[in-house]
């Protein structure tokens, strides 16, 4: 918004600044100017405003707060007294902008207020947010507007971010923070940036790399599966993140899903389906199964204080569902785990469920339990049940379970869907698919 001519306006003001000024020095002028016009600002004032421009007002003008303070102070406690940035150095063009003034970030921009990476930061910030101030600055800009992708993430406003797509910004540059765009908007807090996922899908329909890894070797698959974030794992998938994928560890994604206590079943489902080798066993020596058995064994010590009890309802299904898609574990690295669910835990019927299940993902079974280290209330209560695992050590299977865990082996992924499709018995695709929770026929 440019200003016209107005002679009386002028004459006015010109009457003002005489009978204002005429008793203070040329420095205490000037401050006072300054002052005044900093409340304007502050007041969104956009009619005083326009007169303060013809008297001299220059819209580039810089405000160091502690200069004018005193000249503001009693104005002060009613306008900002509670802003944390009150002493910030700031130009015009960041007060009108942090007020959220629309109308007098046209008129400065009008006037030829410059646009900078501070300006243009302060425009993205929570407290100076606007998108209609955003788009003023692209359309006053003689060059595209600059600035790191994190800052326009941060902001967490889909119409902002394609705005700057729109005009080039680099969405594969990792931030001054060592922070690359896609894993900056998977990180951010759901409750805080609701448009998490509609971000996340203008990134990846604007071309950026979805198997762009940061320095620990994660792409933003990584991320996404830890905070088990659903919408974007699948998002992910759909534009080619690869779920076979290893960071330095040599973990895939699946591993660290299960480093969340809050696993989603959905989520678990869809890296699993995604996946051509669910078994990668990482630099310590566990699979995505053995990380899944810590998790349990995690859940349980700590599911009176930190976990949410409708966990429970999922994990033998998800159990189930791990073993039934292929995933094997290290009876090595698990076996201290299944002792002490053996010798404390059982009284919880999932838990003994969930050991039948892991039990049954082995062709023979070589983990002693021994019966002296058993609880004595869950021994007097489930006598036969540690009975029948003892048995499973001493000699092998059955050969109905051999060829079970062979057609799992070789089927892996795809092992519940082939099942599932076979023309036979319901007793049969039953015992294949572990229904039985505790048989050890």
């Amino acid at each position: 918004m440019y200003l016209g001519d107005d002679d009386d306006d002028e004459c006015d003001i010109q009457n003002m600044e005489s009978c204002c000024y005429d008793n203070m020095s040329s420095s205490q002028a000037e401050q006072s100017f300054k002052g005044h016009c900093y409340k304007m600002l502050i007041l969104d004032n956009e009619r005083e405003i326009q007169k303060l421009l013809w008297r001299g007002f220059n819209a580039n003008m810089k405000f160091e707060i502690d200069q004018v303070f005193e000249v503001l102070l009693e104005d002060l406690d009613s306008i900002h007294a509670d802003d944390p940035d009150i002493y910030d150095s700031l130009s015009a063009l960041q007060v009108a902008i942090k007020n959220g003034s629309e109308r007098c970030v046209d008129l400065l921009l009008g006037n030829g207020a410059e646009i900078n990476a501070e300006v243009i930061s302060m425009a993205l910030s929570k407290d100076g947010h606007s998108c209609r101030v955003v788009k003023l600055l692209a359309e006053y800009s003689v060059t595209k507007l600059k600035t790191e992708m994190i800052t326009v993430i941060n902001c967490g406003c889909v119409t902002c971010l394609k705005l700057f797509l729109q005009q080039g910004t680099f969405i594969n540059r990792e931030s001054e923070v060592n922070s690359l765009p896609l894993h900056a908007v998977v990180e951010l807090p759901s409750l805080t940036y609701p448009a998490v996922a509609e971000m996340l899908k203008t990134f990846c329909e604007y071309g950026a790399d979805v198997n762009k890894e940061n320095e620990a070797g994660e792409t933003a698959l990584f991320p996404a599966a830890i905070i088990s974030d659903t919408d974007c794992v699948k998002l992910l998938l759909k534009f080619g993140s690869s779920a076979d994928k290893v960071n330095r560890s040599n973990q895939t994604a699946l591993h660290q899903l299960f480093a969340n206590r809050h696993c989603l079943m959905d989520c678990i489902e869809e890296l699993i389906l995604n996946m051509t080798n669910v078994n990668i066993v990482d630099d310590y020596g566990f699979t995505p199964l053995g990380h899944a058995i810590g998790y349990l064994y995690n859940f349980w010590e700590q599911e009176h204080y930190t976990y949410p009890m409708l966990c429970r309802i999922n994990l033998v299904a998800m159990f189930q569902f791990l073993i039934n898609h292929g995933l094997q574990a290290d009876i090595n690295q698990i076996s201290y785990d299944i002792r002490s669910f053996c010798y404390r835990h059982t009284r919880r019927q999932y838990v003994k469920e969930i050991i039948c299940l892991i039990i049954n993902s082995f062709r023979n079974w070589q983990c002693p339990i021994e019966m002296e280290y058993i609880c004595k209330e869950s021994l007097e209560k489930d006598y036969q049940f540690y009975a029948d695992i003892i048995s499973l050590g001493l000699s092998p299977r059955s050969l109905q379970h051999q060829c079970r865990c062979s057609l799992r082996n070789h089927l892996v992924v795809r092992y519940a869907s082939v099942v599932s499709d076979l023309q036979i018995t319901s007793q049969i695709k039953n015992y294949l698919l572990l229904e039985d929770l505790c048989d050890f026929s």
